[in-house]
Parts: structure tokens; C-alpha cells; sequence
């Protein structure tokens, strides 16, 4: 168990240009599009929705792809993560130029991505401790997600489906930020 641990926390010398950094950077760069389209939401959300899919379809796969042909590194562990909080910030910020997600909820969202993303780089220069994400984070992430797709297509019928997600996701989100907190807190204690 402990050497597992280790091996986590151990930065590779995987080259940059791998099948699954590519995958994560191609996550990178679907924010450009997202973001443009969604500045005429109604007139584009399926395509939005589509490339949505395509991005998490990416997500999913990069990770597997890395453990399956041996390429996980340093660099993709700090990529992925990256991507990931690019994509939903310009998500949600071209949602919020379009009214479609309240501003608190955008403010709430980047402010964690942002400290979550602060305590990662601090901890890999002070400790080189790579902090990975956890099964809650991952569920905040999705309920962001379902947030974004319930803003694209919501009518005055899902309004009391859309304020439970929101506050659902509120938690999510709290929660996930008070376990990354604990952890970095464990870890900067750690000899």
C-alpha cells in the first residue's frame, strides 16, 4: 500500500507528447470553440452539447490510456487537471455572458478550481508531492456538468429541478474543496 502511495507522488521522465497528454490537450484547446458557440447558446447547444461529449469522452479516456500504455508522468498530472478547469471555467463563463448561470455559481466554481489549482502548484515545489484528485472532486465536477447542460436547455418546467441541482452541486463543491484542503494540509505536514 505504501509503495503505491509513492509511486503517486513520483514524478516520471515519460515524454511530453504522449497519446494521453494529447488527449488532455485536445480538452485544452475544445474550450475555444465551446466558448464561442456558446455566445449564441440557443442557436448552438447541440453542438455545444456534442463537443461537451467529446471533452468528457477525453477525459475519461486519458487517464486510462496513460496507465494502460505505461505513459503517466509529471506533466500529465498537472494537464489533465489543467484542462479540466479551463474547459468548465470558459464554460461557464460564456454561460454567464448569456444570463443562462448565475454569477455566484461562476464565482463559486473558478474560486475553488483556482485555490484547488494554487495548493497543487505550492505542494509540488515545496514538497514535489503531485496532489491527485479524489472521488469527490470528481463527483463535483460532474454535478458542474450537469449544471452546464440543465443552463443549456432549461425551461420555466425545470426551474425547481435546476435550483435543487445547484444546490446539490453547492454541496458537492463544498465538500470536495474541505477533503482537498484536509489532504494538502496532511501532506504539507509531512516530513
Amino acid at each position: 500500500m505504501k509503495t503505491k502511495k509513492l509511486q503517486q507522488n513520483v514524478v516520471t521522465s515519460i515524454p511530453v507528447w504522449t497519446i494521453s497528454n494529447g488527449l488532455s490537450f485536445i480538452r485544452l484547446l475544445l474550450v475555444i470553440p465551446v466558448f464561442l458557440l456558446l455566445l449564441d447558446a440557443p442557436s448552438n447547444r447541440w453542438f455545444v452539447l456534442s463537443l461537451g461529449f467529446v471533452a468528457y469522452l477525453s477525459d475519461l479516456s486519458d487517464g486510462f490510456v496513460a496507465r494502460k500504455f505505461g505513459q503517466e508522468s509529471g506533466f500529465g498530472r498537472i494537464i489533465d487537471p489543467l484542462a479540466d478547469k479551463v474547459f468548465i471555467a470558459g464554460t461557464i463563463i460564456a454561460l454567464l455572458l448569456q444570463h443562462l448561470i448565475p454569477l455566484w455559481f461562476v464565482l463559486i466554481v473558478i474560486g475553488r478550481a483556482a485555490l484547488i489549482f494554487i495548493g497543487g502548484v505550492y505542494l509540488q515545489r515545496k514538497k514535489s508531492i503531485l496532489i491527485q484528485s479524489n472521488l469527490m472532486g470528481k463527483i463535483a465536477v460532474v454535478s458542474v456538468g450537469l449544471i452546464l447542460v440543465l443552463s443549456l436547455f432549461r425551461t420555466s418546467v425545470q426551474e425547481t429541478l435546476y435550483s435543487m441541482m445547484l444546490i446539490l452541486s453547492l454541496g458537492f463543491l463544498a465538500a470536495s474543496l474541505y477533503m482537498y484542503i484536509e489532504r494538502f494540509f496532511k501532506l504539507l505536514r509531512k516530513g
